[in-house]
């Protein structure tokens, strides 16, 4: 497996790097924790390209989904 990193450099040119696992599939093995600051920030700033990987599909861990779900049930239960 060979390890790569992304480089994204900012508006103010400051490189940070995201490390990724590339195994020569069309997929690429990255953490949470380094992908959602990312993302976040790219949908707080309505960021185009966002809607270009919308219908995209991921693949998480199910005890990762299952957390999700009972957020998403708290989320809705106090807002009510």
């Amino acid at each position: 497996m060979t390890r790569r990193s992304l480089r994204v450099i900012t508006p103010n040119n400051s490189p940070s790097t995201v490390d990724a696992h590339f195994s020569g599939e069309p997929s690429v093995t990255v953490s949470v924790a380094q992908i959602l600051p990312l993302l976040a920030e790219a949908m707080s700033s309505n960021r185009s390209w966002v809607k270009d990987f919308a219908d995209d599909q991921i693949i998480i861990s199910r005890d990762f989904y299952e957390v999700l779900l009972a957020y998403q049930r708290l989320r809705v239960t106090s807002a009510a």
